[in-house]
């Protein structure tokens, strides 16, 4: 997996820039790129081909451009610049124009398209002066960048000479010396002698380093820089069209790598949030069961185990819906608690309910006995209250009714109760 820089962990966007030297016919060729008749089109939105803007040159042949431009200055290709013309293309990765997406390919926030636009034309003239033949801003393709075609022209002044040649006169030496001051400077098209992009081995990295400097107010930053091996050097190909393409496949790769990591951690706050959803579940689906609002439902012939509405649940189907609803994310744990509460707890309780009725019959059965004990004679005879008492339980009843006690009502009301 790719590393990812500090600005992609930061959400930061990152500078694009690409430098590749071309031919004139290659060059010439551009023209077909930017016209959407030739090259690759399959990325290409064409209903706002109409939108990209041309900010220098004209959409004639770019190389006939450049010759106009040497003419002008009277410029002269390098003998060993066999690829004059030099194409870059300026860009930023898809979180700075659209922040608020940068997987929708094709959208751009016009509020920050302009800035960046100035921004980037401004550095480009100023990194260039006089050598810009082509611009072209295209707003078609999946991000927004700028094309530019340049001419790297250097004045390059006369050799002064410096030492005598072999048994050459003191006369004739400064005779030399005083006409190669008198001889004008010439401009020639040269990447080797051009100041930014032939200074050395780390030229175009010094162009990004410039380029990113330029835009950093916006909130673009530069990617991170290419690592050195054990003797100093860059690990980087052997030539500088190689090093682009590869400066372009690495910006590719930790963008892949930075989308893969937002994945990552979407998926893990979902696990966390479920995690917790199961939870709070579990916690109100054991209290459900402990209140008994649900109970444990045994497996049957057409059912799987599973829960069903308690005694003290409700009974409205909006309430059921509720209770079913809180409970699913933790089910199958819910039914597992409420099965052991069945088989511990609740036999327990069940055992309880069997004692406390128990109790209560004997403590009628006292209070029963309690009265019977409290019912008073007078004067021999049975108060109307025992009576009406004795009635009541069924002790005393009338003489068409079978009972044991029927001959002492015979015999002794009214009269004296024989104990």
């Amino acid at each position: 997996m790719a590393q990812i820089s500090k600005a992609q962990l930061r959400g930061s966007a990152l500078t694009v820039l690409d430098i590749k030297r071309k031919t004139e016919t290659a060059i010439s060729q551009l023209i077909g790129h930017c016209n959407r008749t030739m090259g690759r089109l399959d990325n290409i939105h064409f209903e706002r081909t109409e939108d990209n803007i041309i900010l220098e040159g004209t959409d004639e042949n770019i190389a006939e451009q450049g010759r106009r431009k040497m003419k002008k200055r009277e410029a002269k290709p390098d003998a060993r610049n066999k690829t004059p013309y030099t194409s870059l293309v300026l860009g930023a990765s898809p979180e700075y124009f659209r922040p608020k997406a940068p997987e929708a390919k094709g959208t751009f926030e016009k509020d920050r398209l302009i800035p960046w636009v100035e921004a980037s034309m401004k550095w480009s003239r100023e990194m260039f002066p006089d050598q810009i033949i082509y611009a072209e801003l295209h707003l078609d393709e999946a991000t927004v960048h700028l094309h530019l075609v340049l001419l790297p022209m250097v004045e390059k002044k006369p050799n002064m000479p410096k030492n005598k040649r072999k048994n050459e006169t003191q006369e004739n030496f400064e005779r030399r010396v005083e006409k190669a001051k008198n001889r004008k400077s010439k401009t020639v098209v040269s990447h080797h002698s051009h100041p930014v992009l032939g200074n050395g081995f780390d030229s175009y990295s010094r162009v990004l380093d410039s380029y990113a400097k330029a835009v950093k107010h916006l909130g673009i930053e530069r990617g991170e820089r290419r690592a050195r091996d054990e003797n100093g050097w860059k690990i980087s190909p052997t030539n500088k069209r190689e090093n682009a393409y590869q400066l372009e496949a690495e910006a590719i790769a930790t963008s892949t790598a930075a989308e893969e990591m937002r994945v990552k951690n979407e998926q893990i706050k979902k696990a966390l949030n479920e995690q917790r959803a199961e939870q709070d579940s579990y916690e109100f689906g054991s209290m459900a069961v402990a209140q008994q609002v649900i109970k444990y439902r045994p497996r049957s012939d057409t059912k799987e185990e599973g829960l069903s509405i308690g005694r003290r649940g409700p009974k409205d189907k909006e309430s059921v819906a509720k209770i079913v609803e809180k409970v699913r994310p933790a089910y199958k744990k819910v039914v597992i608690f409420a099965k052991k509460w069945s088989i511990t707890i609740g036999r327990s309780i069940d055992r309880l309910m069997v004692l406390c009725d128990r109790l209560k019959s004997m403590e009628v059965s006292l209070a029963t006995q309690k009265k019977l004990d409290e019912a008073e004679m007078v004067d021999g005879e049975m108060t109307e209250y025992a009576e009406q008492f004795l009635r009541e339980q069924g002790i005393v009843q009338d003489q068409n009714t079978p009972h044991g006690f029927l001959r002492i009502r015979k015999e002794r009301i009214p009269g004296q109760m024989v104990r």
